[in-house]
């Protein structure tokens, strides 16, 4: 019987890289709690880049000023639509029982 030693070399190579990218995922959800908050920054910077020279080139405003004058403009819109939000499962929340009253004697009795 011939054992072919390239068949097991390849064999062995992709076990290794499968054990490899496993440890690698378990360590990356491990880690994602200390790489997250910088994801989230990046990907906000990446977002508001356009915005900010788009206001730095059509106003006179410095690039430190265009990026203020972005960040507030959209951390304005987004406490105001979670403070919708918020109001509306508050007064959502305050309507449920009538509705349940109302199922209950529709569909129960």
């Amino acid at each position: 019987m011939v054992i072919d030693m390239n068949y097991w070399t390849r064999v062995l190579k992709r076990i290794a890289i499968l054990v490899i990218s496993l440890i690698l995922v378990y360590f990356t959800f491990k880690l994602a709690v200390f790489y997250i908050p910088f994801l989230i920054g990046f990907l906000i910077s990446v977002i508001i880049e356009p915005l900010i020279k788009k206001v730095s080139n059509k106003t006179s405003f410095t690039r430190k000023t265009s990026a203020i004058i972005v960040l507030l403009i959209i951390f304005s819109i987004l406490i105001s639509l979670i403070s919708i939000g918020i109001i509306t499962v508050i007064s959502e929340s305050t309507r449920a029982p009538s509705g349940v009253r109302y199922l209950y004697r529709t569909f129960i009795k």
